[in-house]
């Protein structure tokens, strides 16, 4: 569940510009084309999954903002550069 909610940000039509782009559905010579290759890495698409799990539980009594800080900081920030040791 937390790898979907990670991914529902590829939902977003900047980063659906960015894949079409990528992989050629976008021609160059297109408006809506962007630098792929200069992009990579630095299209967010994480912390909608973030925002969402904290929007929805943030309301919910009492342990809801405390479960949602929890849950969106599990989804959000694998993307920050850490590496597990192993």
């Amino acid at each position: 569940m937390g790898g979907l909610l990670n991914d529902l940000g590829k939902y977003s039509a900047q980063f659906q510009t960015y894949i079409q782009s990528d992989i050629g559905l976008i021609n160059k010579d297109e408006d809506d084309y962007v630098d792929a290759q200069g992009l990579r890495g630095k299209i967010d698409h994480s912390t909608a999954g973030a925002h969402l799990i904290w929007n929805e539980l943030s309301i919910q009594g009492k342990l809801g903002p405390v479960v949602g800080q929890l849950l969106s900081l599990c989804v959000a920030p694998h993307h920050c550069g850490a590496r597990p040791h192993g």
